[in-house]
């Protein structure tokens, strides 16, 4: 099944509330985020399950659109063992085409502004049978002990 743009979202939700653990001004530092950094970014990190989403076209750092499953299956390979998969912005075979043909931008900070209009994510299809791959990472978040969050296969 095909997911439409406009209805993938990216981002995080707890069971539990977590304003006790924001620093202070943590409110304000938000409204920049949202402001200067992700526009699209939603949520309410006060509430008693708090949230944070926003369009995953616009949210991940980077997408690389792959071959069609109707032409030729070419698949991202791993890296050696313990090796993670590293990718560029852009597309694989006919889904760098797709990317061409409905404007999408070819880096990523274009990518995202341009996801943020919500007439392009609805445009955009995450087609089923095509392998999307996303990476999210910034310096301001370090689950691991890397500035790498996670690096994941969008199934469709």
């Amino acid at each position: 099944m095909s997911i439409n743009g406009d209805d993938l979202v990216f981002g995080n939700d707890f069971d539990h509330p977590i304003r006790d653990r924001l620093p202070p001004g943590f409110g304000t530092a938000f409204k920049i985020v949202k402001w200067a950094i992700d526009p699209g970014l939603d949520g309410d990190v006060y509430a008693d399950k708090p949230y944070l989403y926003g369009p995953l076209a616009s949210s991940i750092n980077t997408l690389r659109v792959g071959q069609s499953a109707v032409g030729k299956k070419k698949k991202l390979e791993l890296g050696e063992e313990g090796e993670g998969m590293v990718f560029e912005e852009g597309g694989e075979g006919d889904g760098d085409e797709l990317r061409s043909e409905k404007g999408v931008p070819e880096t990523d900070a274009a990518r995202k502004k341009w996801f943020l209009t919500e007439a392009n994510r609805k445009d955009w299809e995450f087609e089923a049978g095509r392998e999307h791959w996303g990476d999210f990472f910034n310096p301001y978040l370090d689950f691991n002990g890397t500035m790498n969050l996670c690096s994941s296969k969008l199934v469709s």
